[in-house]
């Protein structure tokens, strides 16, 4: 049974299915090991009528580091490596890095290894080349990537759901509601009554009646 490889493939849906495969990258020696981050992302955001501020959650990040991927012509060369080392790296750095056209940006990326399967973005690609022939052309590189994890925009739009504050919708003022208690249902936060009473062209907090409109736009980060 042959040794199975990383596999990169980019695509141009931030699905990463089949259908939107663009190109594919196999390593020509798979990596002792590869690490992968994760960190909560903070902004930011200034409380109505104070000077201060508070910090508001954006969701969580992850980061998958590859940071030793060898490329070895010196070895026995796969059946299935017909660049050089210098031309392999090339077309890796652009494959995962480069600007497409079509797209007008980089392209998605899917990581598969065993148990490993990461769809992200590019952040970067850094090159090593530590050993070189008689005419100067390299025979050896240590090459580092790193991706940052992205999800199906399909999947983030139907776990915000409607109460998310990032999205602007109205909501139906009931009988009881009042701008502090629907600022705090919308925003877990009820200082922002006297924004929303500005923005939704109200004379006083109090000018609401059940069956009223009211705009919650975004939270401002």
């Amino acid at each position: 049974m042959a040794l199975i490889k990383l596999c990169f493939t980019t695509h141009t849906a931030d699905s990463c299915s089949f259908f939107s495969e663009v190109g594919r990258f196999y390593v020509w020696l798979n990596p002792n090991s590869y690490s992968r981050s994760f960190s909560n992302d903070w902004s930011p955001m200034p409380i109505a009528g104070s000077a201060g501020e508070t910090l508001h959650f954006n969701g969580n990040s992850e980061t998958l580091s590859l940071s030793e991927l060898m490329v070895d012509n010196t070895l026995i060369t796969p059946f299935w490596a017909f660049y050089d080392v210098s031309s392999y790296c090339d077309d890796l750095k652009d494959g995962l890095q480069g600007y497409y056209g079509e797209e007008h940006r980089p392209l998605f990326t899917k990581v598969t290894w065993g148990t490993l399967v990461f769809t992200g973005v590019c952040e970067s690609v850094s090159i090593d080349y530590t050993l070189f022939d008689t005419f100067g052309s390299p025979m050896r590189a240590k090459v580092k990537v790193e991706l940052k994890k992205t999800a199906n925009r399909k999947t983030v739009a139907a776990n915000a759901g409607r109460s998310s504050p990032d999205l602007t919708h109205a909501r139906s003022v009931k009988a009881g509601d009042n701008l502090a208690m629907m600022s705090n249902q919308i925003y877990k936060d009820g200082s922002y009554y006297l924004e929303l009473a500005r923005i939704n062209n109200l004379n006083s907090v109090f000018d609401i009646k059940p069956g009223d409109q009211i705009l919650f736009p975004p939270i401002k980060k």
